[in-house]
C-alpha cells in the first residue's frame, strides 16, 4: 500500500469535491474516499466499484492544481479488483509537498479501462463542535451519531433551513467565521455564522438536490474561499475528530426520517390534511378553550392563534381561531374555526338608603348616596338615575323620589328607586363688612365703610338691615360705632353679625414753614426774624407749634454753618407733621486789623522784635500773621499783617520797619574843639567819642587838633586838594608859621589854617559798645613823611587788632586833584587804589562785630569822612537759678524776653489740684530774701505781675513786652508762686514759690 502525502496546515483556493469521472470513464466506475478531510499521517480509505471482475487497477494521487508532484507518495500502485469489480484500498497523506494542497486520487481498470476519480483534502482537526442543526419553518431535522469512528450525521432535508451552532471554536478570534460544508455530488456551499468567544451562529438552506453526506469545516473570517483550503474539521458532538455531517434524508409528514437520498434526485414526501372542528356559539361567561370548543383532526401538532372581532358591544365578538401543523414535507398546513360570543345577562344593581336632608344641603349623590352595580362580561356602562319632586309645606320642603339605573356594555339594564326628604331649618348666612378705622373728616355710612351681604341656601334673603351703637372715645375726634346687621330669609330664618367702625383722628395739621434764609453770622436766627411755621387741622385743632434745630458746621473755626430748623405742628389729639426751614449763616465780614507802630533803628541787619498787629472780628476767632523777615536790613522793610477770621475772610495794614547805617558825617562851622557828633538813635547802642593828638611819628608843634573844615565854604577859597563837597576833618595849623603860605582869618600866629604840609595827626574813635565798622572816606593823601602816610587800626573788645596801611598815592599823586578813596573796614586783602594799594593785617581770633575803637594816622597832609559803622544790638537771655533743691516749684522759660514780643514760661504746679499761679517781674539784686519755708523770695522793684487760674499741673504765664528802645540791655528776674484754690489729695501746702529766671531785655 502507497503513502499518501496530506494537506498541513491552512489553505484557502479552489472548491473541494468527494469525487469527479474523469473523461472517457463509464458511467458505472465509481472511486470514493471514506473522508473529505484528513489530517496529515493518516490513512485514506479509498473503495471504487464498477469495475471489470478481477481486473487490475491503477490508482494514483497528485497534486489538483496540476503543480509538480514529486516524492514517493505519488506514485502509482496497483490493487485488484474482486469479482463484484470492486476494491477498497488505503492511502498514506503525505507530509511535505502535500500541506495545502486539494489532491486528486485516479483509478484505472487495466483491462477495463475504465477510469475513476475523486477529490479530497487534508487539514488539522478543529476545535469546533456543531451543537447542533436546529431546522426553521417546518423543515424536518434528526440526528444520529456516529458508529465506531466514523463522523456524527444530521439528517436534514433537501431544500430545508437551519440554524447551525459551531461551539469551542479556539483557532479563529473575530466575530465571523465561514462554515465549508462539501459535497461531492451536488458542489460545495458555504455560509457566515457570527458570534464570538468560540461560539457562532449561521443559518444555511440545504440544497436540493442533495444526497449522500456532506463534511462540515470552517474558515476564520467572514465570506472565505469557499473551498477546502485553511479550513478545520468541525467536530460532532459524539465523534470528536471522526467529524460532522450532513446528510441528506427523506421524512414523512410527521418528519420522521424515512430513507437517505442516494441519488440525488431532490427529496418527497405525502403531505397530512387537517381537519378543524366546527363552529360554535358560546355565552360571553363560558370558557372559549378547545377543551370546551373542540380541537382539529388528520395532522399531529396542531397549534392555533385566535384573531377576536368586536361585535356591538364589549361582551359580543367573535373568534377566528387558526389552526396550523406540518404536513410532514416540509410545509405547514392551516384551517379556521369560528366561535361567536354573545351577552344577554342585565347587570345586578343595589341603591342607596333613604336619605332626609336640609334644604342647604347637597342632594347630589355625592351627598346621599350612589348605587352600585356588578355585570358578568360586558362591565357597568354606566349607573344614572332620574328625580321626580314632590312640593311640600313651603318652598324649603320636598321629597325626591330617586330612580337608580345600571346598564351594561351591551344595553341590558336593571333599575331600584331612593327616597330623599328635604327640610328648611337653617337661617340665611350672612357676612359683615370689616371692621373699619376712618379719619374723623371721613363719613361713616355703609356706603363708605361697607355693607353686609348675606346668603339663604332655600329661601333666599329677604332683607338686610343695621342698628349703630356708639361709644365715646378718649378724645372728641375718636368713637367707635358698633354696627349690627341683620339678615332675615323667606321663611323667617334670621342671623346677625358685628361690624366695629373706630373712628379717629390719625390726620396730622397741615404745616407751612416760613421760607429759608440767609443771614450774617453777626445777626439773629431766632424765628421772630427768620419767620415762623403756621398750621391748621381738620379736627382737633392745632394744640402747639415748636420747633428744633439741627446746626452743621462743617469747619468749627468758620462761623459758617447750616441750620436745619425742623417746624413740628401737634393738633389736640397728639398728631403732628413736620417742615424743615433751612438757615444759612455767613461770614463775609473781615476782622478789622490794627497794625503796631513803624519800627526805626540803626544797625545792618538786625533781628529784633516789632510788636504784635491787633484783630477782632464778628463771629470768628482770628489769626493773625505777617510776612516780616527773620532779620531787618539797611533801608524801609514794608511789613504786611494779614488778620484771617475761620471763614478765610482777612484784612491787612502795613508797618515800616527802618534800619540805618550808623554815618559820621562831618559837617560845621570851623570852629576848633566843637563836638563833632550830634546825638542820634544810635547812641544808646555805640555812644562814640572822638579825640585827635599828634602824629606820633612826626610829633610836633605844627598841628593844633582836629577840626572840621568844608572845603567849599573856608575863609580862604576852595583847596583844589579838598575838592569834594565834603565837610572834613582836619587837622589846624597855626597862622604864620615858617611853612604857611596863607594869612589867617584871626591874624598871624592862630589855628584857623587847614593843615596842607608833612605834619600829621591821629584821630580816635571809642564807642562803649560793640560795633561793625563798615567803611570810611579817606581824602587827598599826599606822599608819606617819612614813611606810610595813613594808617588805620580797630581793637576788639577782646584787645585783638586789625591794621590798614594805605600809602600815599592811594587817592592820587599829588596835589591839584580832588580824590576820595572809600577804605572798606570789614574787608580783607589788598584793597586797589589810584596809584597804590591799600593792605590788611588782622590778628587771630579778631571780633569784626565787637570793634570798641578806631585810631586813624594821618602822617602828613589829608582828611577823612563819613564813618561808616553798625551797632551791635543787645540780644535778649534768660537763665534760671535758684534750682528745685531750693524752689521746688519749677518756672521754665519756654521763649527769650525779646523787644516787641511776648515772653512765655510754664509754672509747675503738679502739688495742687486748682488753684492760682502768678508770675512777677522785678528789677532785682541777684540774691533775694529767705521765707520760712526755706525758699528764695525775689526783691526788687515790680514791673509786672501775671496771674492764672489752673486745674492741671502746669499752667502756661505769658508777658508782653513792648517795642521800648529805652528798655535795651534792662535785666530783670521773674518768678512764680502756686496757690491753692481748694482742698484735694496733692495739697501740700497752701502756698509755694518756684526758681528764679533771670532775664535780659533785648533783641
Amino acid at each position: 500500500m502507497q503513502r499518501l502525502i496530506a494537506v498541513l496546515g491552512t489553505f484557502a483556493t479552489s472548491l473541494l469535491c468527494a469525487a469527479f469521472v474523469p473523461s472517457g470513464a463509464s458511467a458505472q466506475t465509481v472511486l470514493t474516499s471514506d473522508q473529505a478531510v484528513y489530517t496529515p499521517g493518516s490513512n485514506a480509505e479509498l473503495t471504487g466499484s464498477g469495475f471489470a471482475p478481477d481486473e487490475s487497477v491503477t490508482l494514483q494521487v497528485v497534486h489538483a492544481d496540476g503543480s509538480p508532484s514529486t516524492g514517493p507518495e505519488h506514485a502509482p500502485w496497483s490493487v485488484a479488483a474482486d469479482a463484484g469489480g470492486g476494491f477498497v484500498t488505503t492511502w498514506l497523506t503525505c507530509m511535505d509537498d502535500c500541506v495545502g494542497q486539494l489532491l486528486q486520487a485516479t483509478a484505472n481498470g487495466v483491462s477495463s479501462g475504465s477510469p475513476a476519480g475523486t477529490t479530497f483534502a487534508n487539514h488539522v482537526c478543529g476545535n469546533g463542535v456543531v451543537t447542533s442543526v436546529t431546522p426553521v419553518g417546518g423543515s424536518c431535522a434528526a440526528f444520529t451519531p456516529a458508529v465506531g469512528a466514523g463522523p456524527d450525521n444530521y439528517e436534514v432535508q433537501q431544500g430545508g433551513t437551519y440554524t447551525m451552532t459551531i461551539a469551542g471554536v479556539t483557532e479563529c478570534s473575530g466575530s465571523t467565521i465561514t462554515v465549508f460544508v462539501q459535497s461531492s455530488s451536488t458542489g460545495n456551499f458555504c455560509f457566515n455564522a457570527t458570534g464570538g468567544s468560540g461560539t457562532y451562529v449561521g443559518t444555511f438552506t440545504m440544497p436540493n438536490p442533495a444526497c449522500n453526506t456532506m463534511p462540515v469545516s470552517y474558515k476564520c473570517g467572514a465570506g472565505a474561499t469557499c473551498n477546502h483550503p485553511g479550513s478545520f474539521g468541525a467536530q460532532g458532538p459524539t465523534s470528536g475528530c471522526g467529524g460532522v455531517h450532513l446528510r441528506a434524508s427523506n421524512f414523512n409528514g410527521s418528519c420522521v426520517k424515512t430513507s437517505t437520498d442516494t441519488d440525488c434526485s431532490g427529496g418527497g414526501c405525502t403531505p397530512c390534511t387537517l381537519v378543524c372542528p366546527p363552529d360554535v356559539t358560546v355565552d360571553c361567561t363560558a370558557p372559549t378553550a378547545p377543551s370546551n370548543t373542540g380541537t382539529p383532526t388528520g395532522c399531529a401538532g396542531a397549534s392555533f392563534t385566535d384573531s377576536e372581532t368586536p361585535g356591538s358591544c364589549a361582551g359580543n365578538y367573535v373568534i377566528t381561531r387558526t389552526w396550523s401543523a406540518p404536513n410532514g414535507c416540509g410545509d405547514t398546513v392551516t384551517c379556521e374555526q369560528e366561535i361567536t360570543v354573545t351577552d344577554t345577562t342585565p347587570p345586578v344593581i343595589s341603591c342607596p338608603g333613604n336619605a332626609s336632608v336640609d334644604c342647604s344641603a347637597s342632594t347630589d349623590p355625592a351627598s346621599t348616596g350612589s348605587a352600585s352595580a356588578t355585570d358578568d362580561c360586558s362591565g357597568v356602562a354606566s349607573i344614572s338615575h332620574s328625580d321626580s319632586t314632590a312640593a311640600g309645606n313651603c318652598a324649603g320642603n320636598y321629597v325626591i323620589t330617586r330612580t337608580w339605573t345600571a346598564t351594561d356594555g351591551c344595553g341590558n339594564s336593571s333599575s331600584c328607586t331612593q327616597t330623599i326628604t328635604v327640610t328648611d331649618t337653617t337661617p340665611p348666612v350672612i357676612s359683615c363688612p370689616g371692621n373699619a378705622s376712618v379719619d374723623c373728616s371721613a363719613s361713616t355710612d355703609p356706603a363708605s365703610t361697607g355693607s353686609a351681604s348675606a346668603t339663604d341656601d332655600c329661601s333666599g334673603v329677604a332683607s338686610i338691615s343695621h342698628s349703630d351703637s356708639t361709644a365715646a372715645g378718649n378724645c372728641a375726634g375718636n368713637h367707635v360705632i358698633t354696627r349690627t346687621w341683620t339678615a332675615t330669609d323667606g321663611c323667617g330664618n334670621s342671623s346677625s353679625c358685628t361690624q366695629t367702625i373706630t373712628v379717629t383722628d390719625t390726620t396730622p395739621p397741615v404745616i407751612s414753614c416760613p421760607s429759608g434764609a440767609v443771614v450774617d453770622c453777626s445777626a439773629s436766627t431766632d424765628p421772630v426774624d427768620t419767620g415762623s411755621a403756621s398750621a391748621t387741622d381738620d379736627c382737633s385743632g392745632v394744640a402747639s407749634i415748636s420747633h428744633s434745630d439741627s446746626v452743621s458746621q462743617p469747619d468749627p473755626a468758620c462761623a459758617f454753618r447750616t441750620i436745619t430748623r425742623t417746624w413740628t405742628a401737634t393738633d389736640g389729639c397728639g398728631n403732628s407733621s413736620s417742615c424743615v426751614q433751612m438757615i444759612t449763616v455767613t461770614d463775609t465780614t473781615a476782622p478789622t486789623i490794627s497794625c503796631p507802630a513803624d519800627v526805626s533803628l540803626s544797625g545792618c541787619c538786625v533781628s529784633i522784635g516789632i510788636g504784635t498787629a491787633t484783630a477782632t472780628d464778628d463771629c470768628s476767632d482770628v489769626t493773625v500773621t505777617n510776612d516780616a523777615p527773620p532779620s531787618f536790613c539797611v533801608g524801609d522793610t514794608l511789613v504786611t499783617w494779614t488778620a484771617t477770621d475761620g471763614c478765610g475772610n482777612y484784612s491787612t495794614c502795613q508797618q515800616t520797619v527802618t534800619v540805618v547805617e550808623v554815618v559820621l558825617d562831618f559837617e560845621g562851622p570851623l570852629l576848633h574843639g566843637q563836638n563833632l557828633v550830634t546825638p542820634g538813635p544810635e547812641v544808646p547802642f555805640s555812644c562814640p567819642s572822638i579825640s585827635g593828638g599828634p602824629d606820633p611819628v612826626t610829633p610836633g608843634n605844627g598841628n593844633n587838633g582836629p577840626a572840621i573844615f568844608n572845603s567849599t565854604s573856608g575863609p580862604f577859597g576852595a583847596d583844589p586838594d579838598l575838592d569834594v563837597d565834603l565837610g572834613n576833618i582836619l587837622y589846624l595849623q597855626r597862622n604864620g608859621s615858617p611853612t604857611d603860605a596863607f594869612t589867617g582869618i584871626n591874624g598871624p600866629d592862630t589855628w584857623d589854617h587847614p593843615n596842607d604840609d608833612e605834619d600829621g595827626g591821629t584821630l580816635t574813635f571809642d564807642f562803649c559798645g560793640g560795633v561793625e565798622a563798615l567803611s570810611i572816606d579817606l581824602i587827598d593823601i599826599d606822599p608819606p613823611a617819612p614813611t606810610n602816610n595813613v594808617s588805620v587800626v580797630l581793637t576788639d573788645i577782646n584787645n585783638l587788632t586789625r591794621t590798614y596801611t594805605v600809602p600815599a598815592g592811594w587817592t592820587d599823586a599829588g596835589p591839584g586833584a580832588a580824590a576820595v578813596g572809600n577804605l572798606l573796614l570789614n574787608a580783607v586783602g589788598v584793597q586797589l587804589g589810584f596809584s597804590a594799594n591799600a593792605t590788611e593785617s588782622t590778628m587771630a581770633g579778631y571780633d569784626e562785630l565787637n570793634v570798641v575803637k578806631i585810631v586813624v594816622r594821618l602822617g602828613s597832609s589829608g582828611a577823612l569822612d563819613n564813618l561808616k559803622y553798625c551797632p551791635s544790638l543787645p540780644r535778649a537771655s534768660a537763665t534760671a537759678r535758684n534750682g528745685a533743691d531750693v524752689n521746688p516749684m519749677i518756672l521754665a522759660a519756654t521763649t527769650l524776653p525779646v523787644l516787641g514780643g511776648t515772653w512765655r514760661a510754664n509754672l509747675d504746679c503738679s502739688d495742687f489740684d486748682v488753684g492760682v499761679a502768678t508770675v512777677v517781674v522785678r528789677r532785682s539784686p541777684s540774691s533775694g530774701t529767705m521765707t520760712p519755708m526755706g525758699e528764695v523770695l525775689v526783691g526788687g522793684d515790680l514791673v509786672r505781675t501775671t496771674t492764672q487760674a489752673f486745674s492741671r499741673s502746669v499752667s502756661s504765664v505769658a508777658w508782653d513786652i513792648p517795642f521800648d528802645l529805652s528798655l535795651v540791655g534792662t535785666e530783670v528776674s521773674a518768678q512764680g508762686l502756686c496757690r491753692a484754690t481748694a482742698s484735694g489729695p496733692k495739697l501740700l501746702q497752701a502756698r509755694r514759690l518756684s526758681n528764679a529766671v533771670d532775664l535780659i531785655l533785648g533783641f
